[in-house]
Parts: C-alpha cells; sequence; structure tokens
C-alpha cells in the first residue's frame, strides 16, 4: 500500500490540482476569526497562524482521496504561520466567489464574507477592492440591479426590534430545534416571518449579513418542502438586496480606489442611469460642490464614464436629499471644465464635453460655454414641445 500511495497521490493532483470550496471558506474563516455559530467577531483581525490542512489534502479536495487520508491517517488542520494574514485571507476571498458559482446556498455564504470585508476592512483598502470584485461576480450571476431594489429599512428601534423579533421566531423553528411537528398554522406564520425579514434591506449591514448567513446555514437542513422552497425564496431575496447596500455603500469609503471600484461595478451592473446616481452619492460626501470627490484619480474616472454617455441619461440627475438634486452627468463635465483644481482634469472634461454633445473636438473654454449654452436650450425646447404636446 506504502508503496503505491505516490502514484495515488500523483494521480489525484493530476485530477484535482487546486483547493476546493470547503477548504477555502474554512481557511478564510480560520484567518479572520468567523465562527459559523457566532458569526462575525467583534473587530475584524487577521490571525497570522490560521489553521490549514495538509498541503496534498488542499489540492485533492473532491477527489476521494482527502477523505480517505483523513480518515486513513487521521489528519487535521493545524496552525501555520503565514508572513502576511491580510493577504493570505485576501488570496482565499478572490477565490471564492467562482468556487461557488451555480450554487446559491454557496453564494450566500460567501456574499455575506464579501460585505464584511468591504465594509470592515477600512485598514486595507485592496482587501475592500477584491471585496466589491466578488460582490459583483455574484451579482453579475443572478443578474442583480443594485439601482432597482428597495431602500434599507428605517433605522429605529422599533424597526430593528421587529428584526429581531422574528430572527428569533425562526430560530425557535430552524430544522433542528422544532420540539413538534410543524402544523399549517406553523407554516404560515414561518413563511410570513420569512418574507417579512426579506422584503427590505435590514437596517444595519450587520444585521443583514447576519441573516443571509443563517438562512444559508439552515436551508440545507430543511426537510419540510413548503419551507425549504420558502427559506429558498427569501435568501436569493435577502442576497440581491444585501450586496446592493453594500455596494452603494461602498461609495462612501474614505479610499478612492475602494469608491472608483464600486463606481465602475455600479455602471456595469446598472448600466448608464448608475452614473447620475454615483455621481450625487459621491458629490454628496465632497467637501466642495466643484470637486464632486476629493481625489483627483476618482475624479479622473468619472469623467471617463460621463464622457460615454450619450442621450437623456446626460441631464439625469438623482437627489441627494428630498428636494435636492445631485449633479447631471453633463453638468459634472461642464463644472469639472470650469473649476476643477487640476488643469489636466479641466482639459479631459472638455474634451468629454465635446464627445457628448457631438460637437468638434475644443479645449477653448468659449467653445464649451457656446456648447452648454446650445445643449441646454435645446433640452428646454424639448420640454416644452414636450408639455405642449401633451395638453
Amino acid at each position: 500500500m506504502l508503496k503505491i500511495l505516490p502514484a495515488i497521490l500523483l494521480f489525484a493532483l493530476l485530477a484535482v490540482g487546486c483547493a476546493g470550496y470547503r477548504t477555502v471558506i474554512f481557511e478564510f474563516d480560520s484567518a479572520t476569526g468567523l465562527d459559523r455559530q457566532t458569526g462575525e467577531p467583534e473587530k475584524l483581525h487577521y490571525n497570522p497562524t490560521p489553521e490549514r490542512w495538509p498541503w496534498w489534502v488542499r489540492h485533492t479536495e473532491g477527489s476521494g482521496f482527502d477523505w480517505f487520508a483523513v480518515f486513513a491517517f487521521g489528519l487535521a488542520p493545524s496552525p501555520r504561520v503565514v508572513e502576511n494574514p491580510s493577504g493570505y485571507a485576501r488570496e482565499r476571498l478572490a477565490e471564492l466567489p467562482e468556487l461557488a458559482a451555480g450554487d446559491l446556498q454557496r453564494n450566500a455564504q460567501v456574499a455575506s464574507r464579501l460585505l464584511w470585508i468591504a465594509e470592515s476592512d477600512e485598514d486595507h483598502a485592496l482587501n475592500q477592492v477584491i471585496a466589491i470584485r466578488g460582490m459583483a461576480v455574484i451579482m453579475r450571476a443572478y443578474k442583480i440591479d443594485p439601482l432597482s431594489l428597495p431602500r434599507p429599512r428605517e433605522e429605529s428601534p422599533a424597526v430593528q426590534q421587529a428584526h429581531l423579533r422574528d430572527r428569533r421566531f425562526l430560530a425557535s423553528m430552524w430544522p433542528g430545534q422544532r420540539a413538534r411537528r410543524l402544523t399549517a398554522e406553523d407554516r404560515s406564520a414561518y413563511i410570513e416571518a420569512l418574507q417579512r425579514l426579506s422584503a427590505l434591506p435590514a437596517s444595519q449591514p450587520r444585521m443583514g449579513r447576519d441573516l443571509l448567513r443563517d438562512l444559508a446555514y439552515r436551508l440545507p437542513q430543511e426537510g419540510d418542502n413548503q419551507l425549504y422552497r420558502g427559506t429558498r425564496e427569501a435568501m436569493r431575496a435577502v442576497l440581491g438586496m444585501e450586496l446592493s447596500e453594500g455596494l452603494k455603500k461602498a461609495l462612501g469609503s474614505s479610499a478612492a480606489v475602494v469608491r472608483e471600484e464600486a463606481t465602475l461595478a455600479l455602471y456595469e451592473l446598472s448600466g448608464p442611469t448608475a452614473v447620475p446616481y454615483c455621481l450625487a452619492a459621491l458629490q454628496k460626501r465632497s467637501t466642495g460642490a466643484a470637486l464632486f470627490d476629493p481625489s483627483p484619480e476618482m475624479r479622473r474616472s468619472l469623467i471617463r464614464i460621463c464622457g460615454q454617455l450619450r442621450g437623456p441619461v446626460l441631464d439625469q440627475s438623482y437627489p441627494l436629499v428630498p428636494g435636492i438634486q445631485g449633479p447631471s452627468p453633463l453638468r459634472f463635465l461642464y463644472e469639472t471644465a470650469h473649476s476643477d483644481r487640476v488643469e489636466g482634469l479641466r482639459t479631459v472634461a472638455k474634451e468629454a464635453i465635446s464627445f457628448c454633445t457631438g460637437r468638434p473636438i475644443s479645449f477653448e473654454l468659449t467653445e464649451i460655454d457656446q456648447a452648454w449654452r446650445e445643449h441646454m436650450n435645446t433640452l428646454a425646447e424639448t420640454s416644452r414641445s414636450g408639455t405642449e404636446g401633451g395638453r
């Protein structure tokens, strides 16, 4: 047996070749202190000695040899020193969305971790960027448009208490906790609690992540067909809403690279209509109206995105707060061309305005002002024609 062991191992490595989902998520959790039962630790801290399986068990997951090795030789994970704990966790986080592809439960498990890192790891912007990219992978797979979903619940004690009440009720009825056979009334109450919890995003990100994690953990244990369907539907709804809110929340990051990644993801997932939303969100956090965002790199990225737009979306705006609109993409370009502190950005904005308005490229402010006036006059005439036609 020992003589053929190397051959078996070589075959298993050639057949599989990389760590699988269960191994990678176990190692990520060990590196971050995430516990399946208690959830996230109070403070994110990367463990310098995470537990790992022996490399040849890691790389044979799913081949059958991994379980053979565990039971035959008594192998188990053991603490291993890593030089860069944050990078170690990041590598595993980057792998998870692809490993979870096509499996709703696994995607929910992964999403809760991506959302956690995107919100909590402010000391490592690269980790947040990787988390946002993973969130976008899942959202693309499930065709989630982050701007088409409802806004979060009101953040009030009463709303939070109602959320926790429904969570406690579900916990008392989870598979394994049921003291008796469920009646029709029990099933109805259970489904109604699921529907209430999944109707709107949670009022606090942590509450949404905890709910998503609970639903993903309990789903495979559910033996009642009706409740299995209800739990799965609720999990799918919560997945979309919490990912959408997490992506929008990333626009408020203190790191420009994180804001840029979130903007690009929103633009990809929601299309051109995401641009007015992002401009409003970014201006809301800015210290100067003409800046729109404190980072020159971020403003350059916004100019490039706005320069690709054509048609009515150029003049669309999104409310900063009720009654106050954010800037339209064309207004952002116009004000940037006039007043940005960086000369190079003023130049790029002038070029973008020429592209958007279909005029010859010009870097003269007089020409830009003329293009702006003509565009606004055309817009006003179109608005008047529409009003008169509707009478």
